[in-house]
């Protein structure tokens, strides 16, 4: 299935996706009618990414192109999200237990640039601009953090314990 027909098929909302090319990993805003917007507001062409992760605080979307723009999806749930059978092939894992992770982007804030209303701007010498999907205002110097949610699982009778996924959760203010 098409990346777009999936968001408008999934019950994600009010979401920001990490996209992959083979030239870059862009940020963008999902929206409603499941058209994925850059920082200057305009709908991204999908055609040259091969790899997609939409997340909320809902849930997360994971698809990957496998034959020229249809791909293969997986969603990531702490609950059961109701999905139709027809659309979606469903497999229920049950875990016990996760630990929340934090990842700082690169860049500081750079307040006096701000794409469009919804985004703000991070900045380093070392790496550039980075246009980030985030209604909260940032003061100089502020930082942005990536929350997500690493699940356990035990793997042997010896106790041994593994990250077996990770789910993305959202874009913070640090």
């Amino acid at each position: 299935m098409p990346l777009d027909q999936v968001v408008k098929a999934s019950p994600i909302q009010q979401a920001n996706a990490l996209l992959y090319s083979p030239q870059a990993c862009h940020l963008a805003q999902v929206q409603d009618d499941g058209k994925f917007c850059g920082s200057d507001g305009q709908p991204l062409d999908l055609s040259h990414y091969f790899e997609a992760r939409i997340f909320s605080e809902t849930c997360e979307l994971r698809w990957l192109n496998e034959d020229q723009g249809n791909g293969f999806l997986v969603i990531l749930a702490d609950r059961d999200l109701k999905l139709n059978s027809e659309t979606f092939s469903l497999k229920t894992t049950t875990l016990n237990s996760h630990l929340s992770q934090t990842y700082l982007l690169w860049g500081k804030a750079v307040p006096q640039v701000q794409p469009k209303e919804g985004w703000q701007r991070l900045a380093e010498a070392r790496i550039g601009k980075l246009d980030v999907p985030l209604s909260q205002s940032l003061k100089k110097d502020q930082r942005v953090s990536l929350h997500s949610r690493e699940y356990l699982a035990e793997v042997d009778k010896f106790g041994n314990v593994v990250v077996i996924e990770e789910r993305l959760v959202k874009l913070e203010v640090q």
